[in-house]
């Protein structure tokens, strides 16, 4: 996010020079593909429940959630997955 802010101030104050502007840039790809793989990877951390693959909210309908009051929170989930995938 410190990036995010810090970019166009630096583009305005033309201080953005293109060696800085590429590094930064670079930086913000590694950022989100971590991000896309961090949130489509397995989930372990539970030993009851593993989740081998990809999450299930991600793989399934959020119609699948078994307590309804989550449904909002699927969505806002797959919404989330789908902007780290357009950004990056």
């Amino acid at each position: 996010m410190f990036i995010m802010l810090i970019k166009p101030v630096l583009f305005f104050m033309r201080a953005l020079i293109p060696i800085f502007s590429a590094l930064v840039h670079i930086l913000l790809v590694v950022l989100y593909a971590y991000s896309a793989y961090g949130q489509s990877a397995s989930d372990m951390t539970d030993k009851d429940h593993p989740q081998k693959g990809a999450p299930w909210y991600i793989t399934k309908s959020c119609d699948v959630a078994s307590d309804k009051k989550n449904i909002g929170y699927c969505k806002q989930a797959k919404a989330s997955f789908a902007v780290t995938l357009c950004l990056l």
